[in-house]
């Protein structure tokens, strides 16, 4: 056996022994990388009353406006959230080079006949070095601390949620970080934008790191197939507020100005109008979740959100209730069941309101 041979099949051995390692995720190191290697499996099951005539693991407000009230209940089960991620960290002459790339099989849906197949999607792409990020994660308008634990995929009624392509700059301060970002733009309805979006945001936290504050300010340019455009602007509040000593926390958001995509999955468009009529539409979104840890791995978590937008849209706004209990069985087994309600409230006379309850019951298993 020749020696190229045998150090091929050492550095396979190493890797299969890293692989097969215990924890939440396989490290091992390939010359002067070290790369790790993650993921979950996940199993959801909701009840959803009434019932929806596609898949009930998400949620959206599109889907939301075509609840027919009064249609019987539905099961449905899936996968779909499982999810793998890799991860490197280089040291380069110019410093720590990181990357992180992440997907999910949240992309084009199969039938549920036979296959129930689902195709893999990117999630995160995206590499750092010295305070620059390049690639797709989430918008920097986006404070995770806003997100709460939530069993709901598509989580609450004024989420700031959207992961798209950036340019970011991160200056780390005391107690806190400054973020500038241009970020790629969409209007919802068209993607003929030619100003990027531009988010600027700062984090501050407590000295005793028992309290955190997020601002962010987005300023993006708004258009239609007619190329009418507008400047927006949007502001987004979050903060988290550690109570007592056992692991409870309280956070709270609150959204204004023209949020389109940026709240809600889309629940309400940003601009209205054409030619001289075009303009901006603000929308107002606002949210309050107490966790509570009732002991060892075990914790629920109360979450209230709400939206509403100016009339020039179809949906006046929608509220959403969350309320769950999530056991870490391990520390790679997570077990959770949450009860939902979701109301949609329309402006257009004629159109009913909707609301929508649901149960859900997930099981993570985490690599």
């Amino acid at each position: 056996m020749n020696k190229k041979k045998k150090i091929s099949l050492l550095v396979a051995a190493i890797s299969a022994a890293a692989f097969a390692a215990p924890g939440y995720a396989a490290k091992f190191n390939a010359g002067e990388t070290e790369v790790t290697l993650g993921g979950y499996a996940k199993f959801d099951v909701s009840y959803n009353d009434p019932g929806l005539a596609v898949s009930g693991t998400v949620v959206s407000p599109s889907v939301g406006r075509k609840v027919s009230q009064g249609a019987d209940a539905t099961i449905d089960m899936s996968a779909r959230e499982s999810r793998i991620w890799l991860k490197t960290s280089t040291e380069t002459d110019a410093g720590t080079l990181n990357t992180h790339i992440e997907g999910d099989f949240y992309g084009t849906a199969g039938n549920e006949i036979v296959s129930n197949s689902n195709s893999f999607r990117i999630r995160h792409a995206y590499g750092s070095m010295n305070g620059i990020l390049m690639g797709q994660t989430w918008s920097t308008f986006m404070d995770l601390a806003g997100l709460g634990e939530m069993l709901d995929f598509t989580q609450h009624a004024s989420v700031i949620f959207v992961r798209q392509a950036q340019v970011r700059y991160t200056q780390s301060l005391e107690n806190g970080k400054l973020m500038l970002a241009a970020e790629n733009p969409n209007t919802l309805a068209t993607d003929n934008n030619n100003i990027p979006d531009l988010v600027a945001r700062y984090d501050a936290n407590s000295r005793d790191k028992r309290s955190h504050a997020s601002a962010a300010l987005l300023v993006r340019q708004l258009k239609n197939a007619s190329d009418d455009d507008k400047i927006g602007a949007a502001l987004s509040l979050t903060g988290k507020f550690k109570i007592g000593s056992n692991g409870d926390d309280l956070r709270v958001q609150l959204n204004h100005g023209a949020l389109g995509r940026y709240m809600g999955l889309a629940a309400h468009a940003a601009s209205k109008g054409a030619g001289a009529t075009f303009d901006t539409l603000d929308s107002t979104g606002a949210s309050i979740a107490y966790k509570h840890v009732w002991g060892k791995g075990v914790r629920s978590t109360l979450m209230l959100a709400a939206t509403d937008a100016e009339t020039g849209t179809t949906l006046k706004g929608v509220q959403s209730v969350h309320a769950n209990i999530v056991w870490d069985v391990t520390k790679q087994v997570r077990m959770g069941v949450e009860v939902q309600r979701k109301s949609y409230d329309f402006h257009a006379e004629g159109v009913a309101d909707v609301d929508l309850d649901r149960i859900q019951f997930s099981t993570r298993y985490l690599f």
